[in-house]
């Protein structure tokens, strides 16, 4: 069988150029219309969806918050509950202030067991440490003092060191009153104030193995202890070349 083909060329080229624009319009459509059908469930899982969502939770926000609202005392289990957390570094960091009386304890029995103590006064603020008290004599208060003065720390760094380390107590040592009186029997005492800034490992926490001693050589002899310091001088220094 023999076609001839009577279209001419401009009117093929025409007609195949209406059908790929044909293709290209459809594919445009079914492009707009799946564009807006996405659109469409953005919008309403955005408004709708999430609205029902935020409604939910806060509904259970509400519930819940009634729920602590109704527990009774809940401001005071909170604060409870703060401290018992905070608990484990406050106690880290706590001064022991116990040790203070085993100091004043050693002084006394170390430097003269006929002073008593009248008052002690701590400020951990300025590191100071004041002792007043009374004795029977202006000697035996002068060995106290120097007793004071002549005492050490002695602590290990934790429980399982075995190295021990000494470090003066008493620092700045100052004497700002002593006066004689009388006592609650009738009897003459002198009074005493003395002031003077503690070493600050004294109440440190984390050291073991803490006591006071007494160091006893040279000038912190028995014999220097009793001796009133004001006895002695300083030698004169000689002038030469004049009367």
């Amino acid at each position: 069988m023999i076609q001839i083909n009577l279209i001419p060329d401009v009117k093929l080229q025409l007609i195949k150029t209406q059908e790929t624009k044909s293709k290209v319009i459809k594919i445009s459509i079914i492009l707009m219309i799946v564009s807006l059908a996405s659109v469409f469930s953005l919008g309403t899982y955005s408004f709708i969806v999430q609205s029902l969502v935020n409604t939910k939770t806060d509904q259970d926000i509400a519930a819940e918050e009634k729920k602590l609202n109704d527990v009774t005392d809940l401001t005071k289990i909170l604060t409870i509950q703060n401290q018992l957390k905070s608990i484990s570094e406050v106690n880290s960091k706590k001064k022991i202030n116990s040790r203070v009386f085993d100091m004043i304890t050693t002084l006394k029995i170390s430097g003269n067991k006929n002073v008593s103590y009248s008052g002690i006064i701590m400020d951990q603020t300025q590191g100071t440490l004041q002792i007043n008290g009374q004795t029977e004599s202006y000697q035996s208060y002068d060995t106290f003092k120097k007793t004071l003065i002549n005492a050490q720390i002695e602590y290990k760094q934790s429980s399982d060191a075995s190295v021990t380390t000494k470090v003066p107590l008493a620092s700045v040592v100052s004497l700002p009153e002593t006066s004689y009186g009388i006592d609650s029997n009738g009897k003459r005492v002198l009074t005493f104030t003395i002031v003077f800034n503690y070493n600050t490992i004294l109440l440190e926490p984390s050291i073991s193995d803490v006591h006071i001693t007494i160091v006893r050589t040279g000038n912190a002899s028995d014999s220097y202890l009793g001796v009133p310091t004001s006895l002695f001088s300083d030698k004169a220094t000689s002038i030469s070349g004049g009367q």
